[in-house]
């Protein structure tokens, strides 16, 4: 604006100074002079109005900042006024209820079956509803440190019952059923970081994987492998467990290393057999040593690797083992397991363990009980056949063997080895409906045997 006007003003004077100096002449101004100076009066005039239209748009633009300003400062104040009325009603409202963060941390899970079975062979009897199992699981989580979990399992076995005679002698009894309550496991848990955890108490003990993945409502037949039965599935004790991954595609090695009471002899002695009353039967006790009835504790461990290759395409191999005194007179038990697992894309995976135990006696020298079993599943979903039914059903197979290594044995023979194909249809999932047919050759000159089993599992 202050250019503008000198430059006005310099026009003006030079017009003047024109003027003047042509006064000796004419004392006027020429056409062209006039017309020249005309358009630059004209120039500057337009050149003033821009500047006034910029001056004013400036101003605007000023305004609505203003405004805009003292909008949000009024809308600040209005959130503040709210967060004060807002503040003391939340704390009367924690003052009051007071609910306890724990009670988040509370789970119940498990499992439940109820089963018919109806044998033939060289146990033949009527078919009957011969189990009702129900097992609960409680996990509680104290903070991100501690956990506490708990397994119990109660079940109702229809089989005979034992009366007691006028005499009070024992007597066979009638047909009825019994009912029993058992602590499976309960264990507290220490999380020292992302690679180890401590877990103290009444353990499923690492030997192989069955025992934490397979049993109950995990298994897809209606009963356990026949050489599962030489192993020792729980231990009053302690273990450090873990796992640290290898790379970034998912493969990890796993690792668990533990101290617990092992098995124990059945009538104090060193003795390979014993009796119950009418059958000879092993004098080792699988039950976890709660009677304490040897020397010391037993050590045992699993060291296990898992690799997938992609998604639903995975293997894992493990080896386990546990050793230790299984009577007062320092004799030892031994195991070893070798398990391994494979998934070869979502509808076919197969499983397994082999099985070798040592056990020392005072008449037999060293036994060795040992047996193995494969495990395979296939889901007919495969085939994507529009088909009631089928595209929720799996068909199982197991074979297992077992040799008990005592040959003198009245109530089971040494020997034994079972064919068990079966079917799984998947109500849900965790609704199963399974059935299997076993067939089981003895040695020994045993008869063999054979079952139906229908099972209706639900894991929660």
């Amino acid at each position: 604006m202050e250019k503008i006007m000198k430059r006005i003003v310099f026009t003006m004077v030079t017009l003047s100074f024109v003027g003047l100096c042509s006064v000796p002449r004419s004392w006027a101004v020429t056409d062209d002079q006039f017309l020249a100076l005309q358009k630059e009066v004209q120039s500057l005039e337009q050149e003033h109005q821009q500047d006034q239209a910029e001056i004013q748009a400036l101003k605007d633009q000023q305004g609505q900042t203003e405004q805009k300003t003292e909008e949000i400062k009024k809308t600040a104040d209005k959130a503040v006024e709210v967060a004060s009325q807002v503040q003391p009603a939340m704390q009367s409202v924690n003052t009051e209820v007071k609910v306890p963060v724990e009670n988040h941390n509370f789970v119940l899970a498990g499992d439940a079956e109820f089963q018919y079975t109806n044998q033939g062979g060289g146990n033949k009897s009527h078919g009957s509803y011969g189990l009702a199992d129900f097992a609960p699981v409680f996990l509680y989580r104290a903070n991100d440190k501690v956990l506490f979990e708990a397994g119990f399992d109660t079940s109702i076995d229809n089989s005979s019952i034992t009366l007691q005679s006028p005499n009070n002698g024992a007597t066979s009894g009638n047909s009825g059923y019994s009912t029993t309550f058992n602590l499976t496991f309960a264990t507290i848990d220490y999380l020292f970081n992302d690679y180890a955890t401590l877990v103290a108490g009444e353990m499923l003990l690492p030997l192989g994987t069955y025992s934490e993945r397979g049993a109950g409502w995990l298994n897809k037949l209606p009963d356990d492998p026949m050489s599962r039965s030489l192993l020792i599935g729980t231990g009053v004790g302690a273990q450090v467990r873990g796992s640290k991954a290898i790379g970034n595609n998912g493969s990890m090695v796993t690792y668990a290393v533990y101290s617990a009471n092992g098995g124990h002899t059945i009538d104090g002695t060193s003795s390979s057999t014993t009796f119950d009353g009418a059958n000879t039967i092993q004098n080792f006790d699988t039950s976890g040593n709660r009677t304490n009835m040897n020397r010391t504790p037993s050590e045992g461990g699993r060291i296990g690797w898992f690799y997938p290759w992609k998604p639903h395409y995975d293997i894992e191999l493990g080896l386990s083992g546990q050793t230790g005194e299984w009577n007062t007179d320092g004799k030892l038990w031994q195991a070893g397991v070798i398990d391994a697992a494979v998934h070869v894309s979502p509808y076919f995976e197969t499983k397994g363990e082999y099985i070798y135990t040592g056990q020392e006696t005072t008449d037999l020298g060293t036994i060795h009980p040992q047996g193995w079993w494969l495990q395979s599943g296939f889901k007919m979903s495969f085939f994507n056949w529009d088909v009631p039914l089928i595209p929720s059903t799996e068909l199982v197979f197991r074979y297992d063997t077992v040799n008990y290594g005592i040959g003198d044995l009245t109530s089971t023979p040494k020997n034994a080895r079972r064919f068990q194909p079966g079917i799984v249809y998947y109500i849900t999932n965790t609704l199963w409906l399974e059935g299997s047919y076993e067939k089981i050759f003895y040695g020994d000159g045993v008869p063999s045997d054979n079952q139906w089993i229908a099972q209706l599992s639900y894991g929660f």
